[in-house]
Parts: C-alpha cells; sequence; structure tokens
C-alpha cells in the first residue's frame, strides 16, 4: 500500500536506493580510510622521528654546550699548562655524554714541553678516568688533517664521524674548539669525543615504538619488518640495524646501484638535509621512506617501512568498517519504517513550541512528551533553555559590570608599577660624565622585567631582572625585588653581595618556585671601574670600540638557592662606552614564523649605530626597539621586553 508519510517516504527510498547506497558507501569509507590512516602513519612516523632528532639534538648539544662553557676555563689556564690536565678530568667527569677531551696545542707552544703538548682524558666503559699526553714522532698530531683543518676554522664545528683508533667498533663524533691566547691568537684545538653506539641504542627504541609493524613481521617474515636509520652528509650509515653497515655501507650508493630512480632522489633530499618522505624498492622491498634532518651535524634520519606493513592497519580498519556499515544499512533499512513513524509525531509538536521560543517568548508552552529517548531529552533541553536564556541575560549584565571593574583594576596596577621604575630622563641633566636612558614594555598589562639604578658615593648602582612567569603574580615579584634592591644597595655597594642578600631574602620561603635573573653594577664614576654580578640573566653588550659580550660568571638566578656563592667581576669602562643591558624578550622575541631576534641581529644593528655614531642610549634602545617591533610583524609580544644602556662619558 503506497504511504505518503514521511516515515512511509524515508523507508521506500532506503529500500529502493539500498544497494546503490551500499556501493558507495563501500567506495567512499574504502577511499577516506585508506587516506585517513595514510596521513595518520605519515604523521606517526614524522613525528617519532622528529621527537627521536630531538633526543638526539638534546645529547649533541650537551656537548656542545659543555665543551662551549669551559673554553673560557682553558684559556684562563694557559699560563698554567701543567694544571690543564686536572681542568680536562673535571669536564669529562662532569659531563656523562663526553667520551673523551684533548687540548691539543700548536707545535712547541710551550718550548719546555717540546714539540707536542696535548693533555687528553678518556672515561671507560666503567666511569674510571685514563689521561695520557698524546703526540710523539709516530703520531705528529699537528700535521694531521683534522688538526690543520680545526685550526682554520673561526669557530666550533662537529666533526666527521669516525673509528677510534683504539677501537675500530666505536664510531665517535668529536665537537672542535679553538683556544685563543690573550691576544686573539688560536694556540690549541679542544675536541670533546663522544661514542655514536647511543644512536643504535636510540634507533632500536624507536623501532620498538611502532607496535603496528610487528604483525606484518610475525605473520610474513622480518622482510615486512619497518627499520630507522642514520646517515651523514655523503650518504655513510652511521646507525642501523645491521652494525656491518656502520661507517662501512652507504646509502646513496646503494640507491645508485639499484634500477630506480625514487631512492636516488630520497638519498640525494636526506643529503642536502631536508625532511618529507617518498616511496622506492629498497634491497628488492617496495616501501615507503620517512626522513628528518639532524641539525648542526649534517645528518639525517630516516624510517624505511615497507609498502605491505605501512598499509596494512589501513586494510584492517577498512575491513572491519565495510563490515560494520553493511550491517548498519541492513538494520537501518529494516528498522527506519516504525523508528521515524514513532519519532516524528511529537517533533511537529516541540518543532511548533520551539518557534515561540525562537521569538522570544521563553514562557511558550512545550508539549509533553511521554517516550523516555532523544525527543524527551530535547523537549527538556528546550525548558532548560527557557531559563538558562533569563538567568543569561542577568548574568551577562553582571559579568559586563565585573568586567569592567577588572580591566579597571588592571590598569591602575599597570600605573602604579610603571611608576616604581624611573621614568625621567635624563635622570641627571646636571651631570655630563654619564647618560642613561631606559624602557619597559610588559607583554600583559602588568610584567615581570625591572630596572632601576641611583648615583651613591659617585657610583651609579643600577640593575636588571627578569621574574619567570608573567603577569600580575611576576608584578608582585618584580616590585618586591627592585624594592629589596633599594633597601640592600643603600648599605652595601658590592653588587655579589647585594645579589647574595636579594637570594638569601627570595629564597626563604619560595614556595611558589618564583626565580629571577638579575644584573647589577656598580660604576666608579671617576675611575670607570665597574664591578658587576651576573645571577643568571642575559650578557649584556659594550658598545664602545667595537661591540662585544661583557664577560660574565655562570651564577644561577635568585630565589633558587639560599646558600649560592655567587661571584663579582670587574672591567674598566673606556670613555664613550655604552653598557647595554636588556632582557630576553629581546633577544628572544619571535615573529610569526617563531624565528627569534637573536644576539647576532642584536650585535648587528649595535655595530651599525656605533659606525655611524649614533650609540647614544635613547637612540641605541629606540633603534633596537623598532628594529625588534619591525622584526615580529604581525605577531603577538610575547614577553616583556626592557631594555637598559649606560653610556660613561667622563671629562677628559
Amino acid at each position: 500500500m503506497k504511504s505518503y508519510t514521511f516515515a512511509g517516504r524515508i523507508t521506500k527510498w532506503i529500500m529502493i536506493f539500498l544497494g546503490t547506497l551500499m556501493a558507495v558507501l563501500i567506495l567512499v569509507v574504502y577511499l577516506l580510510s585508506q587516506n585517513v590512516m595514510s596521513m595518520g602513519e605519515t604523521n606517526r612516523y614524522l613525528s617519532d622521528l622528529r621527537g627521536t632528532n630531538e633526543y638526539v639534538r638534546r645529547t649533541l648539544s650537551d656537548v656542545y654546550v659543555a665543551t662551549k662553557n669551559n673554553q673560557h676555563s682553558i684559556e684562563m689556564l694557559l699560563d698554567r699548562p701543567d694544571e690543564i690536565m686536572v681542568a680536562v678530568e673535571h669536564i669529562v667527569q662532569d659531563n656523562p655524554n663526553i667520551r673523551s677531551l684533548g687540548v691539543s696545542f700548536i707545535p712547541d707552544y710551550y718550548p719546555e714541553k717540546g714539540r707536542w703538548f696535548a693533555p687528553y682524558v678518556v672515561k671507560g666503559d666503567d666511569g674510571k678516568l685514563s689521561h695520557e699526553y698524546i703526540g710523539s714522532a709516530s703520531r705528529d698530531y699537528p700535521l694531521e688533517e683534522w688538526f690543520v683543518e680545526a685550526l682554520q676554522a673561526s669557530e666550533g664545528y662537529w666533526s666527521e664521524p669516525f673509528f677510534d683508533q683504539e677501537d675500530a667498533t666505536a664510531p665517535l663524533i668529536a665537537y672542535m674548539l679553538p683556544v685563543h691566547n690573550a691576544e686573539g691568537r688560536t694556540v690549541a684545538i679542544m675536541g670533546a669525543d663522544m661514542s655514536l653506539h647511543f644512536l643504535t641504542d636510540k634507533l632500536k627504541a624507536l623501532d620498538d615504538e611502532f607496535g603496528t609493524t610487528k604483525l606484518p613481521e610475525r605473520l610474513f617474515g622480518p622482510t615486512y619488518a619497518a627499520h630507522s636509520f642514520i646517515i651523514d652528509n655523503k650518504g655513510n650509515y652511521i646507525a642501523h640495524p645491521d652494525h656491518e653497515r656502520i661507517l662501512k655501507g652507504n646509502f646513496l650508493t646503494q640507491a645508485e646501484a639499484s634500477k630506480g630512480t625514487d631512492d636516488d632522489a630520497i638519498a640525494l633530499a636526506m643529503i642536502h638535509g631536508e625532511e618529507g618522505s617518498g616511496t622506492a624498492v629498497i634491497d628488492g622491498v617496495p616501501s615507503y621512506v620517512f626522513y628528518v634532518p639532524i641539525n648542526h651535524v649534517d645528518m639525517s634520519m630516516g624510517v624505511l617501512v615497507p609498502m605491505f606493513t605501512f598499509h596494512f592497519p589501513g586494510n584492517m580498519l577498512t575491513l572491519i568498517l565495510l563490515l560494520i556499515i553493511a550491517a548498519a544499512l541492513a538494520f537501518t533499512a529494516f528498522a527506519i519504517r516504525y523508528n521515524v513513524k514513532r519519532a516524528t509525531k511529537p517533533l511537529t509538536e516541540l518543532a511548533n513550541s520551539a518557534s515561540e521560543v525562537a521569538k522570544g517568548n521563553f514562557n511558550a508552552p512545550l508539549p509533553d512528551i511521554q517516550t523516555q529517548d532523544e525527543i524527551y531529552l530535547l523537549r527538556n533541553s528546550f525548558a532548560n533553555m527557557q531559563q538558562s536564556l533569563s538567568k543569561y541575560i542577568v548574568e551577562l549584565k553582571e559579568t559586563t559590570a565585573s568586567k569592567a571593574a577588572i580591566e579597571s583594576e588592571l590598569n591602575i596596577a599597570h600605573n602604579i608599577q610603571m611608576a616604581m621604575l624611573p621614568k625621567i630622563f635624563p635622570p641627571y641633566p646636571e651631570r655630563s660624565d654619564i647618560d642613561i636612558f631606559g624602557s619597559l614594555t610588559p607583554a600583559k598589562a602588568v610584567g615581570g622585567d625591572l630596572f632601576d639604578f641611583y648615583i651613591r658615593d659617585e657610583k651609579l648602582l643600577f640593575c636588571i631582572g627578569d621574574v619567570s612567569g608573567k603577569g600580575i603574580p611576576a608584578a608582585l615579584v618584580m616590585a618586591m625585588t627592585r624594592a629589596m634592591f633599594r633597601t640592600v644597595s643603600a648599605h652595601e655597594k658590592e653588587p655579589h653581595l647585594i645579589v647574595s642578600a636579594l637570594n638569601k631574602a627570595m629564597s626563604d620561603g619560595n614556595d611558589s618556585n618564583f626565580f629571577v635573573t638579575l644584573f647589577v653594577g656598580a660604576l666608579d664614576l671617576h675611575t670607570g671601574a665597574m664591578h658587576y654580578c651576573n645571577a643568571g640573566h642575559d650578557i649584556p653588550l659594550l658598545i664602545g670600540r667595537k661591540v662585544g659580550m661583557l664577560p660574565s660568571d655562570s651564577n644561577i638566578p635568585i630565589g633558587l638557592m639560599s646558600d649560592w656563592e655567587y661571584t663579582c667581576q670587574e672591567v674598566t669602562i673606556d670613555a664613550g662606552t655604552t653598557i647595554f643591558l636588556y632582557t630576553d624578550g629581546l633577544n628572544e622575541a619571535e615573529d610569526s614564523e617563531h624565528q627569534q631576534f637573536s644576539e647576532k641581529r642584536m650585535i648587528q644593528l649595535a655595530n651599525t649605530l656605533l659606525e655611524s655614531h649614533e650609540h647614544t642610549p635613547e637612540s641605541l634602545i629606540d633603534r633596537m626597539t623598532e628594529a625588534v617591533h619591525a622584526f615580529i610583524g604581525d605577531a603577538d609580544q610575547s614577553d616583556d621586553l626592557t631594555m637598559l644602556a649606560v653610556q660613561y662619558r667622563p671629562m677628559g
């Protein structure tokens, strides 16, 4: 019998097109599932590679940072050669990723030591240290390629992987760093070696994470197993499950020897430090290759996944989805008539009531629904909506008023914070021996940066700091730090003692774990001698005859350890020199692509201003502000931006 009801029409069309609909759904599900699973698998492999890559980068960075941080220590011992071996031992002992470290001097640098002087310390597998002085007639290192190349380098660099002469099974990589004497001449090469065995171990762990690749391997054999590998910029295997290939096999040579060209393109892309994926026939197996570069060391990490293994999860999911869809469509065709007919009757009544509610009649009566189903819930939802709308109007008014009050209080807090900082420039117009300018731009209404200065007993006491975090909590810590600086410096003029006093006060009862990076200086306006203490803050610039970084000890920020002994340093400031202090809101400012302004751009701009004789404190800060704003463009300011410039220009 013909039916012209809504339920009848739905049932009729479903029955007519059931076969067609199933075929279309099967095709769509198959294509979508393949596409989604392929994207998911691709993202998974690349994500795991990036995660492993980050681990490798951090491991290499530990060696780089340890070597770089101890460069100055070695240079300070150049006039005490017998103490260099002890310093090398401490470096190797304190850095677990450094396998060995040597300082190889140029020939006859110490005449009393002979042609060769190269303290060398190696850490054994048991953690014990052994040391020797390498260099002999049979091992004339000044003539070796690595030493000649390192002497010609202007800065540190990672060497190509190599085998240790004592153990041909241990691939190593070394960070080479020049050591300079007081005149800036390169007199030695500091080389920190680390074993690359950790790469093989890490790749094995990465392969174990590819859990879905294990089932095809168990069912169909090791041919279908995915595995990871690392090559250098020449295609040599640095890490591979087959240890026989390490530093002996070459991925590029292997690719060039095959018939296809896809693997050639993948090998070249990896050698050129690109990230991506591709398909190729590797060792006779059609496979996907995913690869990412390892920054700074000219290496690339890849994972090879057989195509069968790659598509196996998607094929299984597709089969399961197809079975579910077939069963669902059959059940729908059987049950639609009954359920739709039953469900649509109260919907009409509810729709009429909903129309009244939509017109603003929040008290419109709703139909009485007897069935305990979705329509019953929908009816109750409409009832709740009526009450919620009325309540929302009242709450909206209250919220608007509350928001206005909060914004007003934040503006007041901002004004109070700004009032605490020096704001009149030049601050000492009656003096011609000093010129000062500073600025602070918080990322939020209030911020955690601070700077301050004043003159006492013909000494300029000044500071700049950065509180961890942002907003009101950081602002409170900032205010407390600035107040304590004024209080302590009124009775104490040595910067390291001022910092120590502030550290003890901050550390006591610091349950919120706030800390402050702080730089405190004391400049004698008669002699130009400046005592200073740097508590974990960004290193200031000295802009005089040239632009350079102020030498700074590695002190921790205040508020972390109450018993930390802060060091005091001294430097003589030449006439006309500008001391430029800043917070990380300058050098770490990011553009929309998350690239940082960096110290390099900061120093380049300072050099430009120095050459044009425009490095007065105010012009320096104005130009820095313009440059960083132009760099970040439309990106939001991510951190407080604070700068302080002090130019010393005593009477001639």
